[in-house]
């Protein structure tokens, strides 16, 4: 979540338990709980107390890649939990971050992170090792558009410039191998290529219509390319083509109702099968479409027990399809899925997740550096609208 106004959860939490939505829909008994891990802490295998897991996606033989937000790392688990690597730590300079968000990972398992305090993505190798950086000023503090592999630097604040960055939130790779790249800060979604080039935007806002958007959290593609955008206080998502086309949308504001209302979401992903899976952030509950948007359920309740959720932020589905959600202010990750879907002891499903990007970014002799480009500041923000930490 974005750092999300303790107040608002409350009084969401307190609205839900007046409307008795506590109970999950029997069409969930389906798509059943299978295990959870994690708590508050900063060992191996906890997540920060201040700030829980967020970006969250699935890589090279099925591991999963978790953004620990408040200790400022990534973790990297089996499929069954256990914890396997680390990387990261508080900074601005290569492979740490200043609250990391959303997460990818790429063919190859290059790992992509959105360092959204830094104002940047950072790349990098399935086990951790530091490929390059990319946004405006990160090689010299310069102003303009900048790729760096060694020692970088945050990037510049802004929300106007071509490859320009306002605390991102929101990563995926695409079909091509492309890089999709959002924030609720600056209300678009920004493209690159697998190694950092800047090659289109669309979007503004804050506004409703159909390529606007109101503090976009998430961000998903599908095998065909599209991109889906969680569009947050909008309470919907949005389909575009690789291209930024209009596509589709559904959703709007429901406090614990049907499927179709979101309140808040913030996470979408998408399966082999093109079913759209939602987390529904403030309804505390995780919801699933069918290809052609059908809803088709929803599972999910606040609370700290197996199933329930306080506040999930990101998802992501394997190959198997399991489904893997950051419960952020539990502390903790939980799966999802059909026991038959579980690999026997001792194996792991094949790689996926992230995206189904097919490039992935190389070392590069030196850092490029592209011109200033300008673009139209997008409208001020409501002063209701929920604030990150600096």
């Amino acid at each position: 979540m974005r750092n999300a106004n303790p107040a608002r959860v409350i009084a969401a939490l307190t609205v839900l338990a007046a409307l008795l939505v506590l109970s999950v829909p029997s069409s969930a008994a389906a798509f059943g709980f299978l295990t959870k891990w994690g708590s508050a802490g900063t060992s191996d295998g906890q997540f920060g107390a201040s700030q829980g897991p967020e970006g969250i996606a699935v890589g090279a033989g099925g591991n999963i890649y978790v953004v620990d937000r408040g200790n400022n790392r990534v973790e990297v688990f089996s499929p069954s939990g256990a914890f396997l690597d680390k990387w990261g730590s508080f900074g601005s300079g290569d492979a740490q971050f200043n609250t990391p968000f959303g997460l990818a990972v790429g063919a190859g398992g290059v790992v992509y992170v959105v360092d959204s305090n830094n104002h940047r993505v950072e790349g990098f190798s399935s086990s951790g090792a530091f490929i390059e950086a990319w946004g405006w000023g990160v090689d010299d503090g310069a102003n303009h558009f900048e790729i760096c592999t060694s020692g970088c630097q945050a990037g510049l604040d802004g929300a106007t410039g071509d490859g320009q960055f306002h605390s991102p939130t929101g990563v995926a790779v695409g079909a091509a191998g492309n890089v999709y790249v959002i924030g609720d800060g600056d209300e678009r979604v920004q493209k690159f290529s697998s190694t950092g080039d800047f090659l289109g935007k669309w979007g503004s806002g804050p506004g409703s219509s159909d390529t606007q958007f109101h503090s976009p959290v998430g961000i998903g593609t599908d095998a065909a390319g599209n991109v889906y955008v969680a569009d947050t206080d909008n309470n919907r998502i949005v389909e575009f083509d690789s291209n930024g086309s209009f596509m589709n949308k559904w959703g709007s504001m429901g406090i614990g109702g049907p499927g179709g209302q979101f309140f808040s979401p913030e996470g979408v992903t998408v399966d082999a099968a093109g079913n759209v899976y939602v987390a529904d952030t403030l309804n505390n509950r995780v919801q699933k479409f069918s290809s052609d948007r059908t809803f088709l359920e929803m599972w999910g309740s606040n609370g700290s027990g197996d199933g329930q959720f306080s506040a999930p932020q990101q998802l992501t589905v394997d190959t198997a399809g399991n489904v893997y959600v950051s419960d952020t202010l539990n502390r903790r990750v939980q799966k999802f899925g059909e026991p038959s879907n579980e690999p026997p002891p001792g194996t792991q499903p094949p790689a996926g997740g992230g995206g189904s990007g097919t490039s992935s970014p190389g070392a590069k002799k030196k850092c490029k550096k592209k011109k200033k480009h300008h673009r139209s500041a997008s409208a001020a923000k409501k002063c209701g609208k929920k604030k990150k930490k600096h």
